[in-house]
């Protein structure tokens, strides 16, 4: 198993940034928060990778 390491492309920062601030005034500050946390730590759990052809160690 490798680990990368996961870096966010400025769109994606500014995609995240919108999509917090429209959640923000459509729901609410704490879910805007938390949905968008909830994007990012998925997006930085894909720092472990397992090859699918390599088994698991």
């Amino acid at each position: 198993m490798k680990t990368y390491q996961v870096i966010f492309s400025l769109e994606a920062e500014e995609q995240l940034t919108s999509l917090y601030r429209y959640l923000a005034v459509e729901a609410s500050p704490n879910i805007a928060e938390r949905y968008t946390d909830a994007i990012v730590s998925y997006c930085e759990g894909l720092s472990i990778f397992s090859a699918p052809w390599q088994p698991p160690r």
